[in-house]
């Protein structure tokens, strides 16, 4: 043998004692690895603890002096080829099997009860149209066998005395038999192709608001005593005129963190108005604090350069009192800023200003005016009548009255709008309350039936900013395609029309 094979042979016999070397346990140290008897360099490297390929991990370990067991937690019935394993799979698969079964079974259907459940939601009195302001009709809706035993009118005998003409002969008709079996079904009409009346025509109405706590409202019923208390709201004065202040402020709900809305609203959210109302119509954007400094910090750049920005000394919220403390800031206001209506909107809310101040310039400022809509809103076994929060508004009195009431936080938190409607529970004996509801002048962009045309108010629940710019470029277009100027001016704004009184209120409701 050569001295090369040599060499060769005594470093593969070397490796092998490395490598291949049985663990070498010690009683003294169970942990401690044996290093080789000679090592032919002091590079070599350190054999491993278990030999190759490793053993497996015994299912039990005694616990350590520190309390913890080394390798894995013993998982003793799941090992291969044990009983309870082979059980828990075969339940396991027999559970899958049965769920995937009941799933392609044909369901069985009612056809009956569910055509029974359908006329009778057809039917129904409450389906599907709002509480008008006023007692709606709450009288159950006849049954087939009372409408059969219905006493029908008589019919009169035919005249004695012929006529000078003789009757006009009919004409037979093949299909006269069949139309007078097949019944008739009335003509669809879609909710959103319906063309509003003239917004002139929208008069406010009297209102006893307590009729909801009566018949059927069953949340925000107490009355509260800082209102009753306070001085009633016709002892507050107010004049139709620039000289009181503006006809209308219209505060935006915002956050910090909208300023991009707020651009839009700037912008196109201010179209329609003529150059004699700038000053009759004010907007401010409502925020409150946030606690970051940074985007308070760009908050009160944009407030300096812009100046339409009202930040209220009160956490930024929704349905924890922004609102109320907006109308207490409204109704301190010192003398000739003291708007004659003032309105709470939402920033994905696009108001159409030349309807809104058709409806509400002809409107008396000195009455307790309350104005937007119901349509939507939960009346009906919920609150008392209130408008939803997308818009509305009040008229100088009502703001008055509630900033000297001085609420207490348990009085005005909660649900805002259906809050501010049920504020007006506690007003005085012996105040009128009026109500102009706009219903479905105002709603949803996206709703069936509220349309988008020439006659809309407001649109809502455009969050995204693209979709709030194209839904006012669509009214827009609207006002166009029916040749109408979309602008408000005052001389083309009618004169100021009184409200309607208790007799025509009554007449009203007997003719209709």
């Amino acid at each position: 043998m050569s001295l090369t094979k040599k060499r060769i042979r005594a470093q593969a016999i070397q490796l092998n004692r490395v490598f291949l070397r049985p663990l070498a346990t010690s009683s003294s140290s169970s942990s401690a690895t044996p290093l080789p008897s000679t090592s032919p360099s002091p590079n070599s490297y350190i054999p491993h603890p278990y030999p190759y390929p490793h053993p497996p991990y015994p299912m039990s370990s005694p616990l350590s002096p520190s309390g913890s067991s080394s390798g894995p937690p013993p998982i003793r019935f799941l090992r291969k080829r044990s009983p309870l394993r082979s059980a828990l799979l075969l339940l396991l698969f027999a559970a899958t099997f049965g769920a995937l079964w009941l799933l392609i079974q044909p369901k069985e259907v009612d056809l009956a009860r569910y055509a029974a459940g359908r006329e009778a939601e057809r039917q129904s009195p409450f389906g599907h149209t709002p509480q008008r302001p006023g007692p709606p009709d709450r009288r159950p809706s006849p049954s087939a066998k009372q409408e059969e035993e219905r006493p029908r009118p008589a019919v009169p005998d035919a005249p004695t005395v012929p006529s000078s003409s003789p009757p006009p002969e009919e004409e037979e008709d093949e299909d006269d038999e069949d139309s007078a079996t097949s019944p008739v079904h009335p003509v669809w009409e879609d909710p959103k192709l319906y063309r509003f009346p003239p917004i002139e025509e929208e008069k406010p109405r009297e209102i006893d608001l307590r009729w909801w706590v009566e018949n059927g409202a069953t949340w925000f019923l107490e009355t509260i005593p800082a209102l009753r208390d306070a001085p009633p709201p016709s002892s507050v004065g107010c004049t139709n005129s620039l000289s009181h202040g503006p006809l209308l402020l219209i505060a935006v709900f915002s956050t910090a963190k909208s300023w991009e809305k707020r651009d839009l609203i700037r912008v196109l959210g201010r179209q329609g108005l003529g150059e004699d109302m700038e000053k009759e119509v004010q907007f401010r954007f409502v925020v409150g604090r946030t606690g970051d400094k940074q985007w308070e910090d760009r908050l009160r750049l944009e407030m300096d350069r812009y100046g339409d920005i009202l930040q209220l000394d009160f956490p930024e919220n929704m349905d924890d009192g922004k609102t109320y403390q907006f109308f207490r800031w409204v109704g301190e206001r010192p003398e000739g800023e003291r708007p004659r209506f003032a309105m709470k909107t939402d920033d994905d809310t696009f108001l159409v200003l030349p309807n809104l101040l058709n409806a509400i310039s002809s409107l008396d400022c000195s009455q307790n005016i309350y104005f937007g809509t119901s349509w939507g809103a939960c009346i009906q076994n919920c609150y008392p009548f209130y408008m939803r929060g997308m818009a509305y508004g009040l008229s100088w009195p009502l703001i008055r009255w509630l900033t000297v009431a001085n609420l207490a936080y348990d009085e005005y938190r909660s649900t805002e709008d259906a809050r501010t409607g049920s504020w007006f529970l506690s007003l005085p004996e012996g105040e009128q309350m009026f109500v102009l509801d706009l219903e479905r002048r105002l709603g949803d962009h996206d709703g069936i039936s509220i349309p988008i045309n020439s006659g809309t108010v407001a649109l809502h629940a455009m969050k995204s900013n693209w979709l709030w710019a194209e839904i006012g470029v669509q009214v827009m277009k609207a006002w166009a395609q029916e040749g109408k100027e979309y602008l408000f001016t005052r001389s083309g704004a009618v004169q100021t029309r009184a409200l309607p009184s208790a007799e025509e209120v009554e007449t009203e409701a007997s003719a209709s």
